[in-house]
């Protein structure tokens, strides 16, 4: 993939699709699950790929957890 086809997302539509306090958010990047966003003059924008990544990690974390729980109820 190329520079040009990079799909940069503000802060609100990553909030909005993930229905996240900016807060929360930053703690994230803070303890280094998110990445640091690319400055562009005073915006700031998050690569589209590092985002998708992000929530699949969750969704990874989560998954695992579920079949932990399962085995520990003895399923």
């Amino acid at each position: 993939m190329t520079v040009m086809q990079k799909k940069l997302l503000r802060l609100p539509e990553i909030l909005g699709a993930m229905s996240m306090k900016k807060s929360f958010f930053y703690l994230q990047i803070k303890r280094g699950l998110m990445s640091k966003p690319i400055k562009i003059g005073r915006s700031s924008y998050w690569e589209r790929e590092a985002v998708e990544k992000f929530i699949a990690e969750q969704i990874a974390k989560r998954d695992i957890s579920d079949e932990r729980n399962r085995q520990a109820d003895g399923e």
